[in-house]
């Protein structure tokens, strides 16, 4: 079985929980499922899904996953925008996409032709007691009822959201010019492919677990070097955000 350092969830006989054991030539961070019933089986995420694999898209690296009362698992994968997707799998074992590389538009011929980055990326999921999804990013916190997505809350980047650019990089060359050697600098532009062009930002924290606390304020966790924040409301109804190891303590 892997090793598990988030507690697993279960619903009715599965039980869901993602591996976190580290060792070289090992992938980290699959999501796994038990089932007790007989037979017993468990199974991995990323192998029914070849397909979006093949397209490009980190089954393999879940961030975050939640189950719903109906037994519905959602699993937002992969830390990178372009390689992100916010799957459901049903209690049948059918599979839908929510959101892939920061679009909630899917057109004709996707995943080839799916959309530049739109802001839509989610990276933290987790189920309210009325089955509303609670989302965020580095962008955001949503809620997800139905086919609806709001955006609860938006975080301002303090830098824009870019796309890579061509590089221009010096090229060296030597040549002989009589008994002495003469060093030549050329400009060079190496072209990024449309395949390797991504955007980027100047925050890299991902949020992988959003708690909404009972006086309406938000609590998010991130990666272990990454700390974890508490999104709140003042008397004037302005939005602060205090990282966790300063100021009073956060309970729930």
């Amino acid at each position: 079985m892997p090793r598990s350092s988030l507690p697993p969830q279960r619903h009715g006989d599965f039980v869901f929980l993602r591996d976190e054991e580290y060792a070289p030539g090992r992938q980290t961070n699959r999501l796994w499922w038990l089932k007790m019933a007989e037979p017993v089986h468990v199974s991995v995420l990323d192998r029914g899904l070849e397909a979006l694999t093949a397209a490009g898209f980190r089954v393999n690296q879940v961030t975050s996953y939640c189950v719903t009362s109906g037994g519905d698992l959602w699993v937002c994968t992969s830390p990178y925008w372009a390689s992100s997707c916010l799957l459901r799998r049903a209690q049948n074992g059918g599979y839908s996409i929510g959101a892939a590389s920061g679009s909630v538009r899917f057109l004709e011929g996707w995943p080839e032709t799916r959309p530049k980055y739109e802001g839509a990326y989610m990276s933290a999921v987790t189920a309210l007691p009325d089955d509303t999804l609670l989302l965020a990013s580095r962008t955001g916190i949503y809620r997800l009822q139905g086919n609806t997505l709001k955006l609860e809350l938006h975080f301002t980047l303090d830098k824009p959201l870019e796309e890579l650019r061509d590089r221009v990089v010096n090229r060296v060359t030597w040549r002989r010019q009589g008994d002495k050697m003469v060093k030549e600098v050329t400009k060079v532009v190496q072209k990024a492919s449309e395949r390797d062009r991504k955007v980027v930002g100047s925050v890299t924290w991902n949020p992988n677990n959003v708690l909404q606390l009972e006086d309406g304020s938000y609590f998010l966790g991130t990666d272990t070097w990454e700390g974890a924040y508490w999104i709140r409301q003042d008397d004037e109804s302005q939005w602060s955000c205090l990282p966790a190891n300063e100021g009073d303590p956060v309970v729930w």
